[in-house]
């Protein structure tokens, strides 16, 4: 990793390339990547960058607004419609930069445009993960995607996946040109020249509940932050059991990695137990009741399940133990 300001790496881009040691193959490549630009420069930001209808920064803004009244965090329009713009990434590369291939976590669609140069695109299919990465597993599903290991510049892994019936596609991106990569899709790019490539991900209604993973993911943080003192210093009304035939009063909150128990749907409420990863944290969360353990379901990547095996979905934030009841029964 290096710093620098964007002069600097606008100048490398543009001439590493052409040094002694690069023609030799023996200079590293460094990559811009995934700058948030317009959260660091919000006044660049305009309406025409985001033109596709009913997805992208409406939705995304319509569902930050939602999931802030729904964790009680105050944000005022401003703020959410910055923070929508953040998901618009910059990449700036000089010759030979690889961007490895890998999926968009969140279930996104990405769509990718070159502003400046030339890049090679290799794309495959979802049905293919198997053939292009090892299972996923939950450590390696941190962070914006999801990395595989195929090389397609490399021909001996190129030929081994295409004879296990692999089927690859390519294509190269001029400047002003754009390439959307679907839900799932496999993508990976190598700039052929410097490259100023701008990134969206986004969401429409085929996928929304990966938006719904994301933004829980980031307000889980801000929640578990704000909460460090309820870790602390229980109560000792906070000891008695959970009582599952007593639903009205019974509210849980899922989010990696924490599953919560609270007394009501207000996030001020008092928490009756928290629990991670089947060990409880806090008091009284595994007492009785039902909810007893939490493990990771779907390999950790949606939410949890409880002992007996019924679902909490990090899309369902506070969720009536009733209702989970009836699920549970159905």
């Amino acid at each position: 990793m290096a710093e620098c300001s964007l002069r600097e790496a606008i100048h490398y881009a543009r001439t590493s390339h052409q040094s002694p040691e690069a023609r030799r193959g023996e200079a590293p490549v460094l990559y811009m990547n995934g700058w948030d630009v317009f959260e660091a420069l919000p006044h660049l930001w305009h309406p025409d960058i985001d033109k596709l209808p009913s997805s992208t920064n409406p939705l995304t803004v319509t569902e930050y607004t939602r999931v802030h009244k729904s964790f009680g965090i105050p944000m005022s329009d401003d703020a959410i419609n910055k923070r929508a713009a953040s998901l618009c990434k910059l990449f700036i590369g000089p010759v030979g930069a690889i961007t490895r291939i890998h999926q968009d976590n969140h279930e996104a669609h990405a769509w990718l445009c070159n502003i400046r140069g030339r890049k090679l695109y290799v794309l495959c299919r979802p049905s293919d993960s198997s053939k292009v990465a090892p299972p996923r597993s939950l450590s390696k599903a941190h962070g914006t995607c999801y990395s595989g290991r195929l090389d397609p510049l490399d021909p001996a892994s190129r030929e081994k996946a295409e004879e296990n019936g692999l089927e690859i596609f390519a294509t190269v991106l001029e400047p002003g040109q754009t390439i959307i990569a679907p839900d799932g899709w496999w993508h990976y790019a190598v700039s052929l020249t410097p490259t100023i490539t701008l990134m969206n991900n986004f969401w429409d209604e085929t996928n929304l509940d990966g938006i719904h993973d994301m933004l829980y993911l980031q307000f889980a943080k801000a929640l578990d932050a704000s909460k460090t003192s309820d870790h602390h210093a229980p109560h000792a009304r906070h000891h008695s059991p959970i009582n599952p035939l007593d639903p009205h009063v019974l509210y849980v909150a899922a989010h990696k990695p924490f599953v919560y128990i609270r007394e009501s749907p207000a996030i001020s409420s008092p928490m009756i137990g928290i629990l991670r990863t089947g060990k409880t944290l806090l008091f009284g969360a595994s007492q009785d009741g039902w909810i007893r353990t939490a493990q990771p379901y779907d390999k950790g990547r949606y939410g949890w399940a409880l002992e007996d095996g019924a679902p909490l979905k990090l899309g369902r934030l506070l969720v009536p133990v009733s209702e989970l009841i009836s699920q549970r029964s159905s």
